[in-house]
């Protein structure tokens, strides 16, 4: 009974996880994919939407900064899951560029490392790290392109982002990884995918 009560998610247990065959061509595979979409929903694209929603509308306004670091955690969370990592490696700032490639928006924008490297610097360890963005970046709610430079002479003060249209996005590129993982056609997908739910699963 104890072990069938350690939740991965709202709805499911880890024994739901560790029952399922995921061979080639199993049946199971859907199940999979909706634990994962359940255990994302559940730690973070829920949370967030309770943030964007709240009837409290000074709440929702000043959380900018929980969103975006909760977004940060999504994309750290599911490059792991595309690359089968137990953990992020290496430099931190190339997960986030090989993120930023899987959407044409992200990728229209940062069109090199050093670019993903200012948001990676400048919000993600900000945020994370000092509880502020550095320079001239800025998290906003304008009605503004999701994505620009604080000033396009120099990429170095900063960037700002709309925070709506940059959760959407990243929204759009978790729903397309579970869509691909569904294909059967994506094996290394699922086998990497498969990889790191195993570790999470062995660590309960």
């Amino acid at each position: 009974m104890l072990y069938k009560a350690v939740k991965i998610s709202p709805k499911y247990s880890k024994s739901d996880w560790d029952t399922l065959n995921l061979i080639h061509g199993s049946k199971d595979w859907n199940t999979a994919v909706d634990i994962f979409e359940d255990r994302m929903y559940g730690r973070f694209f829920n949370q967030i939407k309770i943030l964007e929603n709240n009837k409290d509308r000074e709440v929702g306004k000043f959380a900018g900064f929980a969103i975006i670091a909760l977004d940060c955690l999504i994309i750290e969370t599911l490059q792991q899951f595309y690359n089968g990592q137990k953990e992020t490696s290496g430099h931190h700032s190339i997960a986030f560029h090989n993120f930023f490639q899987k959407s044409n928006d992200f990728r229209a924008f940062f069109t090199s490392k050093r670019k993903s490297y200012i948001f990676y610097s400048h919000i993600r360890c900000g945020i994370l790290h000092q509880a502020q963005t550095k320079k001239k970046s800025l998290i906003h709610i304008r009605k503004e392109p999701i994505l620009a430079w604080a000033n396009n002479n120099d990429i170095e003060e900063g960037i700002l982002i709309q925070r709506h249209l940059f959760h959407q996005e990243i929204l759009s590129v978790f729903s397309n990884y579970c869509n691909e993982l569904r294909n059967p056609i994506n094996t290394k997908l699922r086998t990497n995918f498969k990889s790191k739910m195993d570790y999470i699963t062995s660590q309960l």
